[in-house]
């Protein structure tokens, strides 16, 4: 007779439970629980459940009422006197905060991030606020460089979550984006400056490396992904010309990434936030990819692709075997796929004819079925 305690019929709404009830079934049924055991761990999780529709129906309330709330205002914005807007921003700005440290103290970490999102969202406005009163202009990164010098320290030292850091994240990475697309001065300076931005991502890693749970974990995640993501865009400048001035300009840029990857190689080092085989591969070697694919000058020519397609196999070789001895294994799963990926569209790049495009599929085809074969004997070592 089935337990009634593992009875899967359950209302429409309730399939985490019905999921739950089918595995402590299976679980009685294999004999690797007994039916008390499955009753408590069923209580247990039964007592852990939150009301999903009840919090959807209140936040999906919360949400009409301040969308009503800022179309009223935004219906009447133009009669709002300047000292009425700016007053009452101040005023807002000063309540959430006040809660925001009500909520701290009490360690209240829902309220308390939920609070943080909304002091970026109020602090955000009131920068576009102010420069609409006074009538200030500039570039964009300037704006938001504004809001990171007034948020970072409130979102990266009272954040629990890794959607704080994301959202910090998405932030720090727009700021870069205008930055390099409109950096300051003439000359060298400019090229500087464009440089900041393209540290931002080791930049991350070092300000991860010294906060750590899911803020750092976020963070060094972001970055780690941005540094590869770069290489690999730096990659198709294999395909192409780069000048002896090009070069030079580019390794002018390159100095800022160089020191903050510096940087966070020291941080993470003082840290142990990365085990140490990972360390050159992952911040490290992006940094020469994009040198020599970038920094160094060479034509467009068969013997240049083909040479960044090796430094490309040298990148994620490097990264895929050192995921495989540190236990990374999503991060070796990556690098497989890339170096899979790489190796299927390498025919576009060194053939021509059908006849060495069938070739060079017959051939890439082969090495992919190795990669997977030799992927299943390294996983099953690991886990051996």
């Amino acid at each position: 007779m089935e337990d009634p305690a593992l009875d899967s019929r359950a209302p429409a709404g309730q399939g985490a439970a019905m999921a739950l009830d089918d595995k402590l079934r299976d679980w009685v049924a294999a004999g690797l629980i007994d039916a008390e055991a499955a009753r408590r761990i069923a209580a247990h999780e039964g007592s852990r459940e939150r009301p999903l529709v009840r919090w959807a129906l209140a936040g999906l309330g919360l949400f009409a009422v301040g969308l009503g709330l800022l179309l009223l205002v935004a219906a009447n914005w133009a009669r709002i006197p300047d000292a009425v807007k700016l007053g009452g921003h101040g005023v807002l700005t000063a309540a959430t905060a006040l809660l925001l440290i009500r909520a701290h103290r009490a360690g209240e970490t829902a309220r308390q991030e939920a609070l943080l999102v909304i002091l970026g969202a109020i602090v955000m406005a009131g920068i576009f606020l102010w420069a609409q009163v006074f009538v200030l202009t500039g570039p964009l990164w300037r704006a938001l460089a504004l809001w990171l010098a007034l948020m970072t320290a409130p979102l990266l030292l009272l954040g629990r979550t890794a959607w704080t850091a994301l959202g910090w994240a998405l932030v720090a990475g727009l700021a870069a984006i205008a930055l390099a697309a409109e950096p300051p001065g003439t000359g060298t300076a400019r090229l500087l400056a464009q440089g900041v931005a393209m540290a931002t991502p080791a930049l991350l890693i070092a300000i991860a490396a010294t906060r750590g749970g899911p803020v750092g974990d976020a963070l060094r995640a972001v970055g780690l992904v941005a540094l590869l993501a770069g290489a690999g865009v730096a990659h198709f400048a294999w395909a192409d010309a780069i000048t002896a001035a090009q070069a030079r300009d580019m390794a002018i840029r390159l100095i800022p990434a160089a020191l903050a990857t510096a940087l966070a190689l020291w941080a993470v080092r003082h840290t142990d936030s990365l085990p140490p085989a990972l360390r050159l591969p992952l911040l490290f070697g992006p940094l020469v990819a994009v040198a020599l694919a970038t920094a160094l000058p060479h034509p467009d020519a068969w013997g240049s692709r083909l040479l960044g397609v090796l430094l490309y196999a040298a990148l994620w070789g490097s990264i895929a075997a050192a995921a495989a001895r540190t236990g990374w294994g999503a991060l070796f799963g990556i690098a497989i796929a890339a170096l899979a990926l790489r190796l299927f569209i390498i025919y576009l790049e060194l053939f021509g004819s059908m006849a060495t495009t069938g070739a060079g599929l017959v051939s890439g085809g082969l090495l992919l079925i190795a990669l997977a074969w030799g992927w299943q004997r390294i996983m099953r070592t690991a886990r051996s």
